[in-house]
């Protein structure tokens, strides 16, 4: 008994339906596991370092860009 090609391929909605699922499933499952190191203290340390530089890249690019715009605007009275 032989199976066509045209037998054995998906209509379009089941291949949008596997998409969805790679896109929503399998891919967030992939990023928490490719995370999962273990705790040291030079992960800790790296991790300080990371937040560290993140918020004064903030700072530094926010006083450079901000055009002298009020705090009051930015925040609200």
């Amino acid at each position: 008994m032989w199976i066509s090609r045209k037998e054995l391929s998906m209509p379009f909605h089941h291949l949008i339906s596997v998409s969805v699922i790679m896109v929503y499933l399998v891919i967030p499952c992939v990023i928490i596991n490719a995370f999962q190191v273990k705790y040291t203290p030079e992960i800790q340390k790296g991790l300080i370092l990371a937040c560290v530089a993140a918020i004064a890249v903030h700072i530094f690019f926010g006083s450079v860009t901000t055009d002298n715009i009020p705090l009051e605007y930015v925040f609200g009275k």
